[in-house]
């Protein structure tokens, strides 16, 4: 069906079969057209920028992912989508069709840029400063056909936060624009690798400071260097003044003289999960945890149909793993609730699936020491049959010290370690949390067999709503108060 749906189309596919079947791969940071190669198999990367993803090609999706002979995809924590453990790259006739539903940029050596982050609740949050859907569009559009733009690095990455209530302030991004109110108009600070500029930038001038931003990291790489460095390393090894004065000439006097001080809040991210009252009167949307941030082949078509029967005909992508369908109107509440249940979906925001994150773990990366996705799934049907849980919390499961699967703090974070038993040595965690200023802030617990992860988790969440809730006390403060990290005791 998919081939046949293809070739009534009458266009030829020439022009990809290079890139098809070379299997020219990105070690680091795969696209459409550049795979990676994991311990499952190849791995591709598909781009939505903003999040944004329409019903018809929610469909095109699931017939690619038929043929492929694959049944789930993955969202991403950039709100992108990818799928595991294919036996090749990607066959011409999926690239071309995947091209023609907008989900793949024309020019295959440009997909991988475009890596533009937005609020799910962009233009329908009722706290929004902006609508900044036509800011995505405009720079998918710019990234997706300047072909000079090939020499950046693909990890190059843009972030738009409109002063929704769920907020992507916390998800790092090179290039990041904060809706701020003055008085009675809207402007963007200005974040460069993390790096507050301090300036007003007006919304028109968003897309030339990207374009300038790009052309100086171009300026001081060398194009013939095959891997790419971060735009930070950029910046740390050529200095913030002499980046940001060589920027200046690309940009006119007054694009970045204006300045403005504004400093990154922690977002409300469980906003994400659950029923929502829109900016838009009689209109709401619906926040939906996945396991892992993984749908099922039936139930990406079953969401696909609800958004055309029932929405707007799109969805949103999170940067949390979840999905949020946009403008269901009260009447159609109920009906929706009830469709989500028949394909195994949830949208309570104290689920378990909603806060739980695990990166591929042995199964798909060598670098891990730990199978994270089974001891993750193990650890969310325990607590399932075993602690109802009062409020959302995070857990992460990272295979190894990168955190490749999340980026900031979680209430919880299980760090796989090769860890000492009986003289010997076992695949094992270390459990951090806290508020200590470091990655997964200060060490709770250590040399956790993943065995014990179930009843151990289980019994500091019980504690914790016990103990912690009656006293008030943040996860951070409970952390800090109630281990004894020395007899690695709760």
């Amino acid at each position: 069906m998919f081939v046949t749906s293809l070739r009534r189309t009458g266009k030829e596919i020439p022009n990809l079969s290079a890139h098809s079947v070379s299997g020219e791969e990105s070690p680091t940071c795969p696209s459409l057209f550049h795979p990676t190669t994991a311990q499952d198999g190849k791995l591709v990367r598909i781009r939505i920028p903003g999040g944004i993803l329409g019903s018809e090609q929610c469909q095109v999706l699931a017939e690619a992912i038929a043929y492929l002979n694959s049944n789930t995809i993955d969202i991403t924590n950039r709100a992108n989508l990818q799928i595991r453990g294919l036996s090749a790259s990607m066959p011409p006739e999926v690239l071309l069709k995947l091209q023609d539903a907008g989900l793949a940029a024309k020019n295959p050596e440009l997909d991988r840029f475009r890596n533009i982050m937005a609020s799910p609740t962009a233009g329908i949050d009722p706290e929004q400063l902006i609508d900044t859907r036509p800011l995505v569009r405009q720079l998918d559009e710019y990234l997706a056909s300047n072909l000079n733009l090939a020499g950046l690095s693909p990890k190059f990455s843009i972030g738009i936060d409109g002063g929704e209530k769920v907020s992507i302030e916390q998800q790092p991004n090179d290039i990041f624009f904060k809706a701020v109110a003055v008085e009675d108009k809207v402007y963007f600070n200005l974040y460069i690798a993390g790096i507050n500029l301090e300036t007003a930038v007006i919304p028109e001038n968003c897309l030339s400071l990207v374009g300038a931003i790009a052309q100086v990291y171009l300026d001081l790489v060398p194009a013939n260097i095959t891997r790419k460095p971060r735009l930070k390393q950029v910046i740390e090894d050529f200095g913030r003044s002499n980046y940001i004065d060589r920027l200046q000439l690309y940009l006119s006097s007054s694009c970045l003289s204006a300045r403005l001080s504004t400093e990154r809040s922690r977002s409300a991210t469980s906003l994400h999960l659950g029923i929502y009252p829109q900016i838009q009167p009689d209109l709401f949307y619906i926040g939906i945890s996945l396991p892992l941030g993984r749908l099922e082949l039936n139930q990406l078509r079953g969401i696909a149909e609800i958004i055309e029967n029932y929405g707007n005909g799109t969805l949103k992508l999170t940067p949390w793993r979840s999905i949020l369908l946009p403008d269901i109107r009260d009447r159609n509440l109920d009906t929706v609730q009830q469709k989500l249940a028949e394909l195994g979906l949830s949208i309570k925001n104290n689920n378990i699936w909603g806060g739980l994150v695990a990166c591929s773990g042995t199964t798909g990366c060598a670098a891990s020491f730990t199978d994270t996705q089974g001891d993750a799934i193990a650890l969310a049907r325990y607590l399932a049959d075993n602690i109802t849980l009062n409020q959302p919390v995070t857990i992460h499961l990272s295979g190894c010290p990168k955190s490749c699967a999340h980026h900031g703090s979680s209430d919880l974070t299980l760090v796989g370690k090769s860890c000492r038993e009986n003289g010997g040595e076992i695949a094992g965690y270390h459990l951090y949390g806290g508020d200590a200023e470091l990655p997964f802030g200060k060490q709770l617990l250590a040399n956790l067999e993943p065995s014990q992860l179930p009843p151990k988790i289980t019994q500091i969440l019980s504690n914790y709503q016990e103990k912690g809730t009656e006293q008030h006390l943040s996860w951070a403060e409970f952390s800090d108060r109630w281990f004894d990290t020395e007899d690695n005791e709760c």
